[in-house]
Formats: C-alpha cells, sequence, structure tokens
C-alpha cells in the first residue's frame, strides 16, 4: 500500500483510512471491489459475518483482503500482513 494521509477523501471514493500503514479501510459507493488488491490468493472464501456475504481473500491459514456490499456501498479491509480470519472478522464485524 502507498503511504497516504491518515484519511483521504477522494471523488469517487466516500472514506480512506490508513490505520498505521497496516491496515486499510475503504467505504465507496457502489458495489465493485474497491480494495486496490489486483493479487491472486490461494484461498478466496465467502462468509456471512451479521447476515452480509463477505469475501476474504489470503493464504487459507490467514486473510489479507475483506470485500463485501450493502448494494448502495461497498467496503474493503486489506493489511500489509496477514490476519487471522477471527480478526478479520471482528473488524468486519466492527464495521456493520
Amino acid at each position: 500500500m502507498q503511504s497516504v494521509n491518515p484519511i483521504e477523501i477522494q471523488p469517487d471514493m466516500q472514506l480512506v483510512l490508513h490505520i498505521r500503514n497496516e491496515i486499510c479501510i475503504r467505504k465507496g459507493t457502489g458495489t465493485e471491489d474497491i480494495s486496490g488488491d489486483c493479487n491472486t490468493y490461494k484461498s478466496v472464501t465467502e462468509k456471512k459475518i451479521k447476515g452480509i456475504t463477505v469475501t476474504l481473500k489470503g493464504s487459507g491459514k490467514s486473510v489479507k483482503t475483506a470485500v463485501w456490499t450493502d448494494e448502495k456501498f461497498a467496503y474493503s479491509v486489506s493489511s500489509e500482513k496477514e490476519l487471522t480470519e477471527r480478526f478479520m472478522k471482528s473488524i468486519i464485524a466492527l464495521m456493520l
């Protein structure tokens, strides 16, 4: 991830929040993947969190990116470091 200000508002994006330059949380209008992560992952799975289908991408043992939509906004959480699935789900649950 490139280093940017902690909160950066862009015309096509509602919110970009960087936490210690390790975790990036995005929220934007629409339903497309807004993670900016074009990597190919060994594991891509869908999990239900608070009734929302979330796509988790990672190695299978850990997660680096999560994306979901509520049909109005698209969301993503991505990390420079691999996170446990449980920790990633806890971040997402706080956002829902």
